[in-house]
């Protein structure tokens, strides 16, 4: 978490937003992305039951460093998730995609011509399999819904001040572990790391947290994941993880502090979206090897994606409404516009969200292996509220928003359980900015949606009130509501019940289902939703393009 670097889709802090879409980091020389030994996967997958995986205490999951509570671990319930590899990327090395210096390529109709290949969706993963294609001499061409490209990596620039409205963070901050990295620098963008540990927290009254509650708050929290992730290891079937920490609280008679319910909160929904009764106790948590560091791109995500369409043949505003995969020769894809288009291969990468909306019809119908696969997944909610102050308003503020990365709000409304406005980020280390950004997800983000800006701005004030009293109103704000983007239906994907996680080399996980191929290795699937091992992330994104090229070349 986190639109988080979670995913083309918002942050997870992930990732953005284990995101949160969310859903978010220094320049280096472009090398190529270390990918991981790959299994072999079917065209059409048979089974889709859970196994259990192994869980060693020892191996004790912490609180979120997106919490931004604390500046510890991501949480974890899997001993082999340092160690584990994504599930299905390519066995060969894969350059990373130039940037070409021309500008996104024009494009006369279609005219009946069969392309090689259709590229559904300019987000990260279409782009990236679109530019590994045409290196490869591939005629192609890719057809995007909206008026602009990135899907759910997005720089909004048309506002007083640029933002990342989608993917805001760089998850897995190593250049061995996330290629996203050497992608940004070869491009010559530059990465800020970010401080996890200059993040002071507010309590309901706005006072500040001392240590000893943040440090015994923290401990306590992790142990009660722990042991939840613990207790549902011992059955034979995966359960929400709701019922497992309920589990846990109810045999150690536990009570929470208002710094212990917030952390909590912000340590599992504001990770992945969603609220913790629809996570798999098992799964919710895998991922591929992993670094606690996360960073942004100064430039902004939406610099890194200009320079992936460069040269590209990017159709803006085609929403494609349908897929014929149903003959031999070709595949027919139409658009809303009625216009149709041919290729031997067709690679879709829109959402997760929009293939469980049935947005987009399938003839024959998608199989029945696949469908099931798609509601083994959830899709998150992760939103973004951007509030400009006036020049020089947050540098005169006390405590100083001068150094800090981050800063902590308790909600006024945490005694009756109401979650609200935590995460509040000052943009003025980071990006010289005048602006505090504030991530805000699951149930919350849902009711927030259906409030008005008027409203939601009200709210976040309040809250920083108690700490700030003096701040004058912002003279300018960009909120987003992710559930009703007709191109997404929300953030970033997580694991639901009954779904089956990265647990050794030759586990088929639910992300692999939805990433086979199928009409015989005509019609394709990336995304980060594809992705076993960094599902949620603008990395899975990425390697998920990646992947889908080479599949393409070697069929």
């Amino acid at each position: 978490m986190a639109p988080s670097s979670r995913s083309s889709n918002p942050s997870r802090k992930t990732y953005c937003p284990t995101v949160t879409y969310g859903p978010s980091q220094k320049p280096r020389s472009t090398v190529a992305p270390t990918l991981y030994p790959s299994k072999s996967i079917p065209t059409m997958l048979p089974s889709l039951g859970p196994s259990k995986k192994s869980v060693s205490p020892s191996k004790s999951p912490s609180v979120s460093p997106s919490s931004k509570f604390t500046p510890t671990q991501r949480p974890s319930s899997s001993p082999s998730r340092k160690t584990v590899y994504p599930t299905c990327l390519p066995t060969q090395k894969v350059q990373p995609v130039t940037a070409s210096p021309s500008k996104l390529a024009t494009l006369a109709p279609s005219n009946g011509q069969i392309f090689d290949v259709i590229v559904i969706g300019a987000g990260v993963s279409g782009l990236t399999a679109a530019k590994t294609l045409q290196t490869a001499g591939k005629n192609l061409i890719v057809l995007e819904g909206r008026n602009r490209i990135g899907g759910r990596t997005y720089s909004n620039k048309t506002s007083s001040f640029p933002c990342d409205i989608g993917a805001n963070w760089v998850h897995n901050f190593d250049t061995t572990k996330n290629p996203i990295l050497n992608l940004a620098t070869g491009f010559g963008l530059h990465l800020l790391p970010f401080d996890w540990s200059n993040t002071p927290t507010y309590n309901e009254q706005g006072a500040a947290v001392s240590d000893a509650v943040v440090n015994a708050g923290d401990a306590k929290i992790n142990k009660l994941i722990r042991d939840a992730a613990t207790y549902a290891n011992t059955l034979d079937a995966d359960i929400p993880l709701s019922t497992a920490l309920q589990h846990v609280i109810s045999s150690q008679s536990l009570l929470f502090n208002s710094y212990e319910k917030a952390t909590l909160h912000s340590t599992l929904q504001d990770e992945f979206g969603t609220e913790s009764d629809s996570l798999s106790a098992w799964w919710y948590d895998a991922t591929g090897p992993w670094v606690k560091k996360d960073g942004i791109i100064l430039e902004g995500y939406g610099a890194l994606v200009d320079n992936l369409a460069k040269g590209l043949p990017v159709r803006l505003g085609e929403t494609v409404t349908s897929i014929d995969y149903s003959n031999s020769f070709s595949v027919v894809v139409t658009t809303a516009t009625g216009k149709q288009y041919q290729a031997a291969k067709v690679l879709v990468t829109v959402p997760l969200g929009v293939l469980k909306k049935g947005s987009l019809a399938f003839h024959p119908v998608l199989p029945a292996v696949k469908t099931a696969a798609m509601n083994r997944l959830g899709m998150s909610l992760l939103n973004h509220v951007f509030l400009q102050f006036p020049t020089g308003s947050l540098a005169s503020l006390s405590p100083s928003l001068a150094t800090i990365d981050e800063f902590n709000k308790i909600p006024s409304t945490i005694s009756s359980n109401a979650f609200g406005y935590v995460e509040m980020i000052p943009l003025l280390h980071l990006r010289q900015q005048d602006v505090i950004f504030i991530e805000v997800s699951a149930s919350f983000a849902e009711t927030m949606e259906s409030k008005s800006d008027t409203v939601i701005v009200s709210e976040v004030m309040k809250e920083i009130h108690f700490i700030y009293p003096n701040l004058a109103a912002p003279n300018h704000f960009k909120i987003t509501r992710w559930r009703q983007d007709p191109f997404a239906f929300g953030s970033y994907s997580y694991a639901n019940v009954g779904a089956q996680g990265y647990n050794g080399p030759t586990t088929i996980t639910t992300y692999d289902i939805l990433a086979a191929s199928i009409g015989n290795n005509r019609v394709f699937f990336a995304g980060e939703h594809t992705s076993g091992a960094y599902p949620a992330t603008v990395q899975g994104a990425y390697e998920s393009g990646l992947r889908e090229a080479q599949k393409i070349l070697r069929n």
